[in-house]
């Protein structure tokens, strides 16, 4: 039986003796179409975390429209499914883009939980994967990671624990607290908090976790020492608004310093958070006001196509389209899986984040950014210091 690696090998190398026969190149964006690069997109559209997957692929499909949807001399048709961001789902969805829709290669992922079931999947059938937002380190862990893996987004070990690291040594914390939603991602952000915690001499005092989906979080706000002398947190969608919300109607705001996960303040949930954002402190990977040439070109062109700034989502997304792109052209549109996972591997570009590659594991290294919130008309991410990756 032909693999499935095989087979897309000896269909690349038949398209290109047909472009060969016809006079066609295939190097140049401009050269005669072959074939279409399928790319399965694989995104929350439903359920709790549906804002996040609505700009991943927001950003993703805007990178390509800029493009002309061609890179490599091909062109470049995408296939999306709903994945619910649950496990099953996504797993089902994967094998429909890879069977039946003969992807050749899938991007996306929001959820920890759901890119931890697809990654066993497209590692085992050898299916390049670009990963936009699951930061789970069982993706690109040394232990985990497949040659078939990318990840455009910062694990909590890349991102949590220099968190924490600077929150020691700017304000002498020693007694920290953690709260972070009750799923993989919560643990795995606990535990980088703790980690660097203990190497910088200071400890987690206790660690809490709600529920996803918690309303009312004053029974977890409760259990709070009042001698903290900080809060470290990580929630998201909703889950994020109602947080911050409530620590500050309880009374902790101004009493014990609140920091957190870039997605506790991420761009579409601050406004609806209000004042009581201000002063909340977290790591940040992009946000719109970030001050290079390549950041600005994203934003204008942002705003000129939808009105509005975009959000680290969006950018998550346009970057892994990017990340891609630039793939195909160092292929010349070559899909064959294993040629493909090694260029995805190799890029490196300007992003509208800053200077970004991939390391031997395929996790993109970074910069990052301490940013607060500040008032300024309405609540924003204003950094506060890069931290150099």
């Amino acid at each position: 039986m032909v693999s499935r690696a095989t087979g897309r090998l000896l269909a690349v190398l038949l398209i290109g003796a047909l472009a060969a026969a016809c006079g066609q190149g295939a190097s140049g964006e401009g050269s005669g179409d072959a074939e279409p690069v399928k790319v399965g997109l694989l995104l929350p559209a439903t359920g709790p975390i549906e804002p996040n997957g609505k700009g991943n692929r927001q950003g993703f499909e805007f990178y390509w429209s800029q493009v002309g949807n061609r890179a490599g001399g091909r062109s470049v048709e995408i296939v999306f499914e709903d994945d619910k961001g649950d496990p099953k789902v996504a797993l089902t969805k994967a094998r429909k883009l890879v069977e039946s829709d003969e992807v050749d290669v899938v991007a996306g992922l929001v959820s920890s939980a759901a890119a931890l079931a697809v990654t066993e999947y497209t590692k085992g059938n050898q299916v390049p994967l670009i990963v936009t937002q699951a930061a789970t380190s069982g993706l690109t862990s040394e232990e985990a990671a497949s040659p078939y893996i990318s990840r455009v987004i910062g694990t909590f070990e890349d991102t949590m624990a220099p968190l924490t690291d600077w929150v020691a040594e700017s304000s002498g914390a020693k007694r920290l607290v953690f709260m972070g939603s009750d799923y993989e991602a919560g643990y795995d952000a606990e535990k980088a908090v703790r980690a660097a915690a203990k190497a910088r001499g200071a400890q987690v005092i206790k660690s809490i976790y709600p529920p996803l989906g918690t309303v009312d979080f004053a029974p977890y706000l409760t259990n709070v020492p009042a001698d903290a002398d900080g809060v470290i947190a990580f929630f998201g969608g909703t889950d994020a608004v109602r947080f911050i919300e409530q620590y500050a109607d309880f009374g902790l705001k101004g009493k014990i310093p609140l920091y957190g996960h870039w997605a506790l303040t991420v761009g579409p949930l601050l406004a609806s958070m209000g004042d009581s954002a201000v002063g909340v402190t977290t790591v940040q990977e992009y946000f719109a006001s970030i001050d290079t040439p390549a950041n600005q070109k994203f934003v204008e062109a942002w705003r000129a196509e939808f009105g509005s700034e975009p959000n680290a989502w969006n950018e998550q997304g346009y970057v892994a389209a990017q990340v891609l792109a630039e793939a195909l052209r160092a292929t010349q549109g070559d899909t064959e899986p294993e040629t493909l996972a090694k260029a995805i591997r190799d890029v490196r570009l300007d992003a509208p984040r800053g200077a970004i590659r991939f390391d031997e594991h395929g996790q993109v290294v970074q910069p990052l950014y301490i940013a607060e919130v500040e008032a300024k008309g309405g609540p924003t991410n204003v950094v506060v210091e890069e931290l150099s990756k």
